[in-house]
């Protein structure tokens, strides 16, 4: 695991202090995880699935599933890049649920709380 975390690391760009701005976890912790002195845990591991959840499956096993959108730093190269950012992917999914596109009777099915307003919303 952690040659493939070597591999990770030189792909994005990160040092031991840019791990550390990231997952929370002590740049000298991560140190000693890639010198030998430590092992990896699943605190590590943890943190790693949220900053990379694309690449932990590969991270842990050494192999992917392409179709379940777990793949390596490498086939992330070779992946061609979506339009947008990842702030603005996020937005495009939550507008779904923006209280201006749903009609009251469906408000009940995507929000919490909406039942109450949907049967203030009288005559």
């Amino acid at each position: 695991m952690v040659e493939r975390l070597r591999i990770l690391m030189e792909k994005e760009n990160l040092t031991t202090k840019s791990l550390e701005e990231r997952t929370g976890i002590d740049r000298y912790k991560w140190g000693n995880l890639l010198n030998g002195k430590n092992r990896m845990n699943e605190d590590h591991i943890q943190a790693l699935k949220k900053g990379w959840p694309q690449y932990i499956f590969w991270l842990v096993t050494g192999d992917t599933i392409p179709e379940g959108g777990q793949i390596s730093p490498n086939e992330a190269e070779n992946k061609p890049k979506e339009i947008g950012n990842e702030n603005d992917q996020q937005q495009q999914h939550d507008d779904f649920d923006h209280p201006a596109l749903l009609t009251s009777s469906h408000r009940r099915y995507h929000r919490p709380g909406a039942e109450e307003e949907t049967k203030s919303e009288g005559p």
